[in-house]
């Protein structure tokens, strides 16, 4: 009967102590659940980086004749349509002699549910659909000291999924590495430092 209480105060005891030593982790030491906190702030802080796609047009109601690859995919995956616009052919010799002229020119424009998703963007927009999740840390380098800074660089897997019914783009894994800086309060990715 003792024997029963001192192993149950010892179960008691060593649950407690488990149990406190996971909700207290020191968000300073290099581990999965440190990494995986930062990689997954990071992932959500630049999402244009991740799940968006470069369209070539200047406004959510403009036309683009750039790449027709790039753009046939993307009309694939019902973010663009295709569309015959009549477009001025510039005659840049005798422009000022010669009529206007017009030819009929394939061009490809943003679908009606795709532009809600469009964001301007310096060099044309993009249509930023899906999310980012982290799907696995692979692995990352003992913590250094380099230049005042302590650094670990992280190799990891990420997935692009979730996006909206209309678009037709198949789950995307990427695998990366980046820089991770400790700082006061944990790891941080070097671009959000």
């Amino acid at each position: 009967m003792k024997n029963n209480k001192i192993n149950n105060l010892l179960t008691i005891f060593l649950s407690v102590f488990l149990f406190t030593g996971c909700l207290f982790s020191d968000p300073k030491e290099a581990n999965l659940e440190n990494f995986s906190k930062a990689i997954n702030q990071y992932l959500k802080s630049d999402k244009q980086k991740f799940n968006c796609m470069d369209t070539n047009i200047k406004n959510k109601d403009g036309y683009t004749t750039g790449s027709k690859k790039k753009n046939d995919k993307l009309a694939q995956q019902g973010i663009m349509i295709s569309k015959i616009k009549k477009i001025e052919k510039k005659n840049l010799y005798y422009r000022s002699y010669n009529p206007k002229k017009f030819v009929d020119t394939k061009v490809y424009v943003l679908t009606d549910n795709a532009k809600p998703f469009y964001k301007d963007g310096s060099w044309g927009g993009h249509v930023c659909v899906g999310t980012t999740k982290l799907k696995e840390i692979v692995n990352f380098t003992i913590p250094k000291d380099m230049g005042g800074k302590t650094l670990s660089m992280v190799k990891y897997k990420y997935i692009v999924d979730d996006y909206p019914k209309w678009a037709k783009i198949p789950p995307k894994e990427v695998e990366t590495k980046d820089m991770f800086i400790l700082t006061n309060n944990g790891w941080v990715h070097s671009k959000l430092f």
